[in-house]
């Protein structure tokens, strides 16, 4: 089976909204790199990613509600699907996500603000 960027943002969202990384962990390559814009330097390897995976499942679960809304937005020079972000009510969109595959894996997950997530053409879609 081949992996699809829509099949790879559907369980990282899946994992956000349930905090189980059993959704997304088969899916990423063992070099994964997070890339985040309000983090200086990037989340690198498997072991790492998922560490830093749990610990942040942890505190949205315990300090606010998050939703992960499939959606897709203007990325990188073409439409790509998307996992928008909200923190304490739905309607509080505070980023997104897009992924690259490299070789049918996750190879890069990006968390980004800019463009803003209320760009993204959301499909209603919150995979549990």
């Amino acid at each position: 089976m081949v992996l699809t960027e829509h099949e790879a943002i559907r369980a990282y969202a899946r994992m956000m909204n349930t905090g189980d990384l059993r959704h997304f962990e088969p899916f990423i390559a063992d070099d994964i790199e997070l890339k985040s814009q309000v983090q200086s330097e990037p989340v690198q390897g498997k072991q790492e990613f998922l560490e830093h995976m749990a610990k942040n499942l942890e505190r949205f679960t315990d300090d606010a509600p998050l939703w992960a809304e499939i959606g897709e937005i203007y990325k990188s020079g073409r439409l790509r699907p998307c996992a928008v972000l909200s923190q304490y009510s739905r309607e509080n969109m505070v980023a997104s996500a897009t992924i690259e595959l490299r070789d049918n894996q996750v190879s890069r997950l990006n968390l980004f603000f800019i463009p803003s997530p209320e760009e993204a053409a959301l499909t209603g879609e919150v995979p549990v």
